[in-house]
C-alpha cells in the first residue's frame, strides 16, 4: 500500500467526523458488521484521545459523541494502537464522559467478551472498532475482522487520493471518479464472504505456534526448544534426519536433539521445527469436495506445489537475507516459508474457483513479464477479479489468527508490490524478490520465465550486487536440495 504524504494523514483522523461520503462509507461499514457480528461502535483518534462516532445495533445507529477515551491512561489501549493486533477481552473502561453501566451495557450490547479492532489508515492509527456479540469472539473471528476494516481503510484512502489529488501528474491517467463513494456492492459481498469464512481459517500446527511463541521471550533457550520437541516423537525423527543432511550436518553424524541444538544452533532448530510442522498444514483435504478420485488427486498436486513453492522460497529468502546482512535471516526463512499461506486456505476452501484461477493464469502474466513492476500486481488483479480478494488478504487474516510477529504479518500482508506500491521493509522486499525468482525458474503454481531479476532487485531496492545475484542463481539447485527434506 501506498504511503500517503503526511498532510493526507494529518488530516485523516478526523474525516471519520465529517458529513461526507466517507461519513456515509463508515455507516455502511457498521450496518453490514453489526448484521453480521452484533453491536459495533466506532472510536476516532484525536489527539491522544479516541472520540466516540456511531454505534449501531438492530439497524439502528446511535450518537456516541459523548464518548472520549483517553488513550494515555489505559494500558489496554495503548498496547491496542501500538501493536495494530486486534484483541479479543471482556468489556474495558471506556471512560466515556456520560459514564454510567447502563451506557456501557448498551453500547457493548452486555456482551460478555468484545472484540477492539484498531482501525490504521496509511501508516498510523485513526481509531478503534469495538464489536460486542452474546457469543465470545474467537481468535478467527478477530483476525477476519481486522481483515475487513484493513478493507474500509484502503478504500478511505483511496477516496481522500482522489479529492486531494485531481491532477494526472501522479499516474498519468485521469482520476478515478467520485461516484465510488459508499461501499459497491461488490464489496459489500466481499466482506459478507470473509464473516462467513472467519471460523474456517486453518489453526497454526501446535508446536510450531509454540515455538514461534518462545523466541518472543527473553529467557527462552536451547533446552527449552528441545524440550517442546522431544514430546512429538515423528518430529524428532525428522529433525534428526535434517540434521544429519548434507547441508546441515557438516560431515558429523547427529543422533540426539542436544547434538542437534549444538550443531545446528537455537535459530535454524525452530526453523527446522516451524518447517516440519507447518507441512501437515499441505497434506488436508480440501473444506468443499473436488469430485471426482482424479479431482482429488488434482487438489493434493496443487498443494504440493504451493509447498514446493514455499519451501523455495523460503531457503532463497534466508540466502539473500544473508548475503545483505539482515540482522535476522532465520527470520526470513520462517517468513517465507509462510507467505502464501493465504493461498493455501483458498486452494482448501474454494478449490473450484481455484481452478478456475489456475486456468487463467498464463492469460494473466502473459505479457508482463518484460515490465518490472507487473508481475505481483497482475497476479493480485486475477484473484480478485475470480475471488473477490486476494489471497495477501486472507494470508493477513491467517496471520492475525496465529498472532504471529507484526514483521511477518506486514511481510505476508505485502509480497507482492510495483513502482507505485514499495514493500514495507527490508525482510517484505527479500521475500517479494525471492517468490519473483521462483515465478522464473518455475518453481510452484505461477511461471513467468521471462522476468527481469536484476531489474526488479533494484526496484526492490534490494543491496545484492551482480555477482552475489548471479551466485544465488548458479547455486540454486543446492541450494533448494538442501530444504528438499521437507518435501
Amino acid at each position: 500500500m501506498q504511503k500517503l504524504p503526511d498532510e493526507v494523514l494529518t488530516h485523516a483522523q478526523d474525516l471519520l467526523a465529517r458529513d461526507t461520503n466517507i461519513d456515509h462509507l463508515a455507516g455502511e461499514l457498521l450496518t453490514l458488521c453489526a448484521e453480521n457480528v452484533g453491536h459495533t461502535a466506532l472510536f476516532y483518534l484525536t489527539g491522544e484521545d479516541l472520540v466516540g462516532w456511531r454505534s449501531c445495533s438492530g439497524g439502528q445507529f446511535s450518537d456516541i459523541s459523548s464518548w472520549r477515551i483517553p488513550t494515555q491512561a489505559s494500558a489496554l489501549y495503548r498496547k491496542l494502537l501500538e501493536e495494530r493486533l486486534p484483541a479479543v477481552c471482556k468489556p474495558p473502561e471506556l471512560g466515556a464522559s456520560s459514564g454510567g453501566e447502563e451506557e456501557m451495557s448498551a453500547l457493548t450490547g452486555g456482551a460478555p467478551s468484545v472484540c477492539l479492532v484498531p482501525l490504521v489508515i496509511g501508516d498510523r492509527p485513526a481509531g478503534v472498532l469495538l464489536f460486542g456479540s452474546e457469543s465470545a469472539f474467537s481468535d478467527e473471528a478477530a483476525a477476519a475482522l481486522k481483515n475487513i476494516i484493513n478493507l474500509f481503510a484502503s478504500h478511505v484512502e483511496v477516496l481522500y487520493e482522489t479529492e486531494a489529488s485531481p491532477t494526472t501528474e501522479r499516474t498519468g491517467h485521469p482520476p478515478k471518479t467520485t461516484t465510488r463513494r459508499v461501499l459497491a456492492k461488490e464489496d459489500e459481498e466481499n466482506i459478507r464472504r470473509v464473516l462467513s469464512k472467519i471460523e474456517t481459517l486453518p489453526a497454526m500446527p501446535g508446536i510450531a505456534g509454540k515455538v514461534l511463541e518462545m523466541v518472543e521471550g527473553a529467557d527462552t533457550g536451547a533446552q527449552d526448544l528441545q524440550r517442546i520437541i522431544s514430546n512429538d516423537p515423528a518430529l524428532t525423527a525428522r529433525i534428526l534426519r535434517v540434521a544429519n543432511s548434507s547441508y546441515y550436518c557438516c560431515g558429523m553424524d547427529v543422533n540426539t536433539l542436544s547434538e542437534a541444538v549444538v550443531i545446528l544452533g537455537f535459530n535454524t532448530l525452530r526453523s527446522l521445527v516451524v518447517a516440519a510442522s507447518v507441512r501437515s498444514l499441505y497434506v488436508q483435504k480440501p473444506v468443499r469436495g473436488t469430485g471426482s478420485g482424479k479431482g482429488t488427486a488434482r487438489f493434493k498436486s496443487r498443494q504440493k506445489s504451493l509447498w514446493e513453492h514455499s519451501v523455495a522460497c523460503a531457503a532463497i529468502s534466508r540466502t539473500i537475507a544473508k548475503k545483505t546482512g539482515l540482522e535476522k535471516p532465520e527470520t526470513a526463512f520462517v517468513t517465507g516459508l509462510l507467505h502464501d499461506i493465504g493461498r493455501l486456505v483458498i486452494c482448501r476452501q474454494m478449490p473450484e474457483e481455484y481452478e478456475r484461477w489456475l486456468s487463467q493464469k498464463e492469460a494473466v502474466l502473459d505479457g508482463s513479464a518484460g515490465r518490472s513492476d507487473s508481475p505481483g500486481a497482475a497476479v493480485l488483479k486475477s484473484e480478485y477479479d475470480v475471488f473477490s480478494f486476494d489471497h495477501c488478504q486472507v494470508g493477513a487474516a491467517v496471520a492475525g489468527k496465529w498472532r504471529l510477529s507484526k514483521n511477518m504479518v506486514e511481510v505476508i500482508s505485502n509480497h507482492h508490490s510495483d513502482e507505485n506500491d514499495p514493500p514495507p521493509s527490508q525482510l517484505a522486499a527479500i521475500v517479494d524478490f525471492s517468490n519473483l525468482i521462483c515465478m522464473k525458474n518455475n518453481i510452484g503454481t505461477l511461471s513467468c520465465p521471462d522476468i527481469n531479476l536484476k531489474e526488479n532487485r533494484d526496484r526492490l531496492n534490494i543491496p545484492l550486487t551482480d555477482d552475489d545475484l548471479d551466485g544465488v542463481l548458479e547455486d540454486l539447485g543446492r541450494i533448494l536440495a538442501a530444504e528438499s527434506i521437507f518435501i
